[in-house]
C-alpha cells in the first residue's frame, strides 16, 4: 500500500468512527478518529501494519526494538514488534505518580536502535523529549513512524538533526537526514494465526483442556521468572502505593520487552479464550489503559478481534474505539490485585453500551478457583468474573523447583499473603525497597 492507499483507507475509518464525512474536521483530529476506527477493523488494521513493516524494510530501516510514544500509539508498537519479534516498550506523557516513577515501560538494552511509533505527531518538541527519555534509558531511535504528522516538515527537520528518520505513512516522505543503519535491516516477519474460530465440539478436549491450562500456569510464571519480573527481598521489603510493605514485587510490564517470552504468554492467553470460556461470546475486547493494552493488541490481532479501551487522560473518561449496542465485551489486564483500575474500565464499556462480565489477567496474588461448570480456575471481584493465567501460589513452587528462591522465601510470601497488614506493620520501618 502507498501513501494514497493508506490516507484513504484511513479516511473511511475516521468516518465510520465519526459516524459520517469529516470534510470540516482538521487533518490531526481526522487522524485520532482513524486510529480509534483501525483497531476496531481487524482487516485493515493488518494491512497497515504489514505496509508498515514493508516501509521499514524497503527503506533499509535496522531495529532491534520499537517504542510506543503515547498510549494510543501502543497498540501499533505492539503489533510491529510482534511482526518484526523485536522488544517493546512504551512511554508515558509524565512519569508514574508511584512506584518508581517511571517513565518508560520494559526494558531497553544499550545502544538498542530503536523504531518510535507514533499514531499522529502534533507536538515536534513532545516528541523530542520522549526521544531523550530512550535515550536516559539505553536506546538509540534511529526512525519514526507515524501515521501523520500535522507539520511533516518541521518535524523531518528536527529529527533530522538528531540523525532520526521520519517515516509518515500519509504523506510523501520527507527527511534531512542520512539515518545511521548501517546493519542487518531484514526482518523476519511472523506469521499470524486465522482469525477467532472456536473448536467444533467445545467439550472435546475434557481432561486434555485441564491438564493444557495447568501447563499454561506453570509456563506463565516461569516466563515472569524468565525476565526477572518477579522480585522477593526480605531484607528490604517493597513499599506499595496502598502504604504496605510486602517481601514480593511483580512487574509484568517486563514481558513485552522479551518476544519469546510474551509470545508464550499471548498463547495461553488465546488458548482460555479459544477453550476456557466456550459459552460467552467475544465480539471486541477492552483493554486496560496502560499496562493491558499491549496484551489485548497482540490477542486482538492474533484472532481477528475488534479492540477498545477506556481513556483517563482526559477530564471524563472516554471510549477509544466503538461497538454496537449489548457488544460482548472481555477485558485484558496484566497484574490484579484489587482490580481497581480494570473494573473502572469496565464501566466506562458498560456504560457506553457493552456488556462486560469477564477480565482475563497474567497474574494476580489471590487464590483462584475452579467453578463446578467451569475447568478455567477463576475469581471474582466486584462485577467482573477474572481468569487469571497464572498465580503466585503456582510461581511460588515453579520458583523453588527451579532454585530461582529457597523455601525461607517461599514461607515469608505465604506469610504475607495470608497477613498483609500484619506482616507489614512488623517489618516497619527499617527502610523499604520501592515497588
Amino acid at each position: 500500500m502507498d501513501t494514497t492507499e493508506i490516507g484513504r483507507l484511513l479516511d473511511s475509518l475516521a468516518e465510520i468512527a465519526s459516524d459520517g464525512p469529516t470534510p470540516s474536521v482538521a487533518p490531526a483530529e481526522r487522524m485520532r478518529r482513524a486510529v480509534d476506527g483501525l483497531a476496531c477493523a481487524p482487516a485493515e488494521r493488518s494491512a497497515c501494519i504489514a505496509a508498515i513493516v514493508d516501509r521499514l524494510a524497503e527503506q533499509g530501516i535496522a531495529v532491534d526494538a520499537v517504542a510506543g510514544a503515547t498510549t494510543s500509539s501502543i497498540l501499533l508498537a505492539s503489533m510491529i514488534s510482534a511482526r518484526l519479534g523485536r522488544p517493546l516498550v512504551y512511554l508515558r506523557p509524565r512519569p508514574k505518580g508511584h512506584g518508581k516513577h517511571r517513565q518508560m515501560e520494559g526494558t531497553l538494552a544499550p545502544g538498542m536502535r530503536t523504531l518510535l511509533v507514533v499514531d499522529v505527531i502534533a507536538d515536534v518538541e513532545a516528541l523530542e523529549l520522549l526521544v531523550e527519555v530512550i535515550a536516559q534509558h539505553g536506546g538509540q531511535v534511529t526512525a519514526c513512524v507515524c501515521l501523520f504528522a500535522a507539520d511533516a516538515e518541521a518535524t523531518a527537520r528536527a529529527l533530522g538533526e538528531r540523525s532520526i528518520r521520519l517515516i509518515s505513512m500519509t504523506q510523501t516522505e520527507s527527511s534531512s537526514a542520512d539515518p545511521r543503519q548501517a546493519g542487518d535491516a531484514s526482518h523476519s516477519v511472523r506469521e499470524q494465526p486465522e482469525r477467532f474460530v472456536r473448536p467444533a465440539d467445545e467439550n472435546r478436549l475434557g481432561a486434555e483442556l485441564s491438564e493444557r491450562l495447568n501447563r499454561n500456569r506453570r509456563r506463565v510464571a516461569e516466563c515472569l521468572l524468565d525476565v526477572k519480573a518477579v522480585s522477593i527481598n526480605l531484607d528490604q521489603p517493597f513499599r506499595y502505593a496502598s502504604g504496605l510493605l510486602s517481601p514480593i514485587y511483580t512487574d509484568c510490564r517486563l514481558l513485552i520487552s522479551y518476544p519469546e517470552q510474551w509470545d508464550s504468554v499471548i498463547d495461553a492467553f488465546v488458548d482460555v479464550l479459544r477453550y476456557g470460556l466456550v459459552n460467552e461470546r467475544v465480539d471486541v475486547l477492552g483493554g486496560t489503559a496502560t499496562s493491558g493494552l499491549p496484551h489485548a493488541s497482540l490477542i486482538a490481532d492474533r484472532l481477528g478481534l475488534p479492540m477498545v479501551y477506556a481513556s483517563f487522560e482526559g477530564a471524563d473518561a472516554e471510549i477509544r474505539g466503538h461497538f454496537a449496542p449489548n457488544a460482548r465485551a472481555v477485558m485484558v489486564e496484566d497484574h490484579v490485585t484489587t482490580g481497581k483500575s480494570v473494573l473502572e474500565a469496565a464501566r466506562v464499556l458498560r456504560d457506553g453500551g457493552a456488556r462486560v462480565d469477564h477480565c482475563i489477567n497474567i497474574f494476580t496474588y489471590q487464590q483462584p478457583k475452579s467453578e463446578p461448570d467451569s475447568q478455567v480456575p477463576q475469581l471474582v471481584i466486584g462485577e467482573l468474573r477474572f481468569y487469571p493465567l497464572s498465580d503466585v501460589f503456582t510461581l511460588l513452587d515453579v520458583a523453588v523447583d527451579r532454585g530461582d528462591i529457597g523455601e525461607s522465601e517461599q514461607r515469608a510470601v505465604l506469610e504475607w499473603l495470608a497477613d498483609p497488614k500484619g506482616w507489614s506493620a512488623r517489618h516497619e520501618p527499617n527502610g523499604a525497597a520501592t515497588g
